[in-house]
């Protein structure tokens, strides 16, 4: 350092930039014109207390999966109206697995002769749970674990029978059923096997040519239609339909993604072409569908969408989170998942699962879809899937520390890139160092410079990881996991992950198993450039980042150090 310090004669100004948080991400505006707090790229991460922290895993729970599922064709729900216990429901070849919590897979039978053969879809209507099978006859189970899954009854004349689908909703006691194109039948008010053809069936939009793929309930009792490019409602939808009409809401955006459109708060979400759009209730008794896409900020995920296979995107809600599965980089099935914090409005993350964002062997998980479901008393996201072995799995969402998929546990390996820092001016400038604030359990963290231009990165350190025995502080004897004499909780210990299989600790009482350290690294950049991006990457454990700040002088000089 020189004489004066940081600034003085003959030395130009230190200035500092950075971010004391993070609030989500914006990976479509300019890395150099985002405000503090926004990271142009956030992968496997949570936002949490303004901590970009690594997501939980997902756990191939035994309850979900005590019994070997071959492909899964269709996953649901169903839950008693007697007792209010919830079972989730996954199809296959040759029936379906009712599951839950604290109980073992019951397997519900087909009919003599039946086999399913394509993807189903399951509704709710009363206590029986029916099974859409396309132009296949629909089936129906009453909810007795000990039966089958059987034809529906026979209707009374003059009534017909109900018409076969993959589009049904259960609504104000009756069944409503998509069949054809652009047709709705609706059936006898608690009859769901027969309908009135002459008094309930109802054309959408006919003649355009777009098929029908998605109905849903809304508020003041409408029903939405989703066609692939445009979006109608069913409206004065109740028991009698007495003043009941179909009338069209947007003729320029539609549903390219059934399993897509969920209800968040007033509004509804769903994948359009190019992005994830939203009907609003504008004012009491007027729907539309907004002009600017919820996805804005998350645009170049949204280029990376195979559209060829979009069909088969799928979403969920769970407390603040909206989760959207998308198949990217050319794969013909759901692949990735993009978060939205429905609070803040925020893009928080794009998820990956089995190493699919790492290096090497991929898990080749394919995610068919989400289901809510009961767990230890909270509700918890199912995420049913298939993998690239033709083997179906049952996983529960952001559980643990790891992805456990198929029999391996995967390291959940995450990504923060800040936004490019400029230190408040233009021109070339000459970085000196970083200090980055991070929350780590069992980390293995890089970190790397970005500049402008193509591959100007620079990697600012080995490796840095944490040694659960040792200590920050000088000459203490080192912890020992096995000695449960020892205080496992004692001050400035380097790291306090627990993992019992790799040095035999002992899980005990007052053992906090998921405690997190914190410390401040401090690296040198030695860049001169006209901004500067860090990019944190954790390939293990748990890494926060909680504030990111980069040094640097406003104008262009040799940043080696003085005598």
């Amino acid at each position: 350092m020189s004489r004066w310090g940081y600034s003085g004669p003959g030395e130009d100004v230190l200035r500092e930039d950075g971010d004391a948080g993070f609030l989500g991400m914006d990976m479509d505006s300019p890395s150099e014109n985002l405000s503090p707090g926004w990271a142009a790229g956030l992968i496997n991460k949570r936002i949490e207390n303004g901590v970009a922290m690594t997501r939980r895993g997902c756990a191939a729970v035994v309850q979900f999966n005590a019994e070997p599922f071959g492909k899964i064709l269709g996953h649901g729900t169903w839950k008693n109206p007697a007792t209010g216990v919830q079972f989730l429901l996954v199809a296959v070849v040759d029936g379906v697995f009712a599951m839950r919590e604290d109980s073992y897979p019951v397997k519900i039978g087909l009919p003599v002769g039946q086999s399913l053969a394509g993807p189903v879809v399951f509704e709710q209507v009363f206590q029986h749970v029916l099974m859409g099978r396309g132009i296949a006859q629909t089936l129906t189970w009453d909810g007795d674990l000990t039966g089958q899954f059987n034809f529906l009854p026979a209707p009374t004349l003059p009534t017909i029978a109900i018409p076969n689908t993959r589009v049904m909703l259960a609504v104000a006691d009756r069944l409503l059923v998509v069949h054809g194109r652009d047709r709705v039948a609706v059936s006898d008010i608690l009859q769901f096997n027969q309908y009135d053809v002459a008094l309930f069936d109802f054309t959408v939009n006919e003649g355009d040519g777009d098929e029908l793929t998605r109905a849903m309930k809304w508020v003041n009792k409408t029903v939405l239609l989703f066609k692939e490019n445009s979006v109608s409602g069913f409206f004065n939808f109740s028991g009698n339909m007495a003043g009941a009409y179909i009338d069209s809401i947007s003729d320029v955006r539609g549903c390219v993604a059934p399993k897509s459109a969920v209800r968040v708060g007033g509004d509804v979400l769903f994948l359009s072409k190019g992005g994830v759009y939203r009907v609003l209730q504008v004012i009491q008794d007027r729907t539309d569908v907004a002009d600017v896409s919820a996805s804005e900020k998350i645009r170049p995920l949204m280029q990376r969408v195979n559209w060829d296979a979009a069909a088969g995107a799928a979403a969920a809600v769970l407390g603040k989170y909206y989760y959207l599965a998308v198949p990217v980089d050319g794969s013909a099935t759901n692949n990735a998942v993009a978060v939205l914090n429905t609070v803040s409005g925020a893009w928080e993350s794009v998820d990956y699962y089995g190493n699919e964002n790492g290096v090497g062997v991929k898990a080749g998980l394919q995610i068919l879809g989400f289901e809510e479901v009961e767990w230890m008393g909270e509700p918890k996201l199912a995420m049913i899937c298939n993998r690239a072995n033709g083997l179906g799995c049952v996983l529960l969402h952001e559980c643990g520390q790891f992805d456990y998929l198929g029999g391996t546990r995967w390291h959940v390996i995450d990504q923060v890139r800040t936004r490019a820092y400029s230190i408040g001016s233009k021109g070339f400038k000459g970085f000196n160092r970083t200090r980055i604030g991070v929350q780590t359990w069992n980390p293995f963290i890089s970190i790397s410079a970005i500049k402008p231009g193509v591959a100007e990165r620079k990697g600012l350190n080995l490796i840095i990881t944490r040694d659960r025995r040792a200590y920050f502080t000088h000459a203490r004897d080192e912890y020992n996991p096995a000695d449960i004499s020892d205080d496992a909780n004692r001050e400035k210990r380097e790291d306090y992950s627990v993992l019992p299989a790799v040095d035999g600790e002992w899980v005990r009482t007052g053992l906090w198993t998921e405690r997190e350290q914190e410390s401040i690294e401090a690296l040198e950049i030695r860049e001169l450039a006209e901004s500067v991006a860090m990019e944190i990457t954790g390939s293990q454990g748990r890494v926060g980042v909680k504030f990111v700040t980069v040094e640097g002088f406003e104008k262009q000089r040799d940043t080696k150090t003085k005598v």
